[in-house]
């Protein structure tokens, strides 16, 4: 499993930002190949952390440009910024199972 981890910032209305994702964005996500899991996380007023998970680290750098066009095309009018972005293996660490684990 792989996760693609980024951190956005907007200079616009982050409860319509939050709401773009969830109503456009996720859905999107959800058709794609390997989809496993989607979070946001709102870290502050003007930001959030997006962590997606995908079976597959091929599947996970597919996800990139899809992402950056969203930023332009679903985002438009937010001043949404990709901050930064994190692409690795996830590792099970205690008793916390895997999304679709048991």
């Amino acid at each position: 499993m792989y996760a693609a981890i980024r951190r956005f910032s907007t200079d616009g209305d982050m409860d319509e930002a939050l709401r773009r994702a969830d109503a456009e964005y996720t859905k999107a996500v959800e058709a794609q190949l390997g989809f496993i899991e989607h979070r946001v996380v709102r870290t502050g007023p003007n930001e959030v952390i997006s962590i997606l998970l995908f079976e597959t680290k091929d599947e996970s750098d597919r996800n990139r440009f899809f992402s950056e066009q969203f930023i332009d095309v679903g985002f438009a009018g937010l001043s949404v910024q990709l901050l930064d972005e994190w692409r690795g293996e996830v590792h099970e660490a205690g008793g916390v199972p895997s999304a679709g684990g048991t």
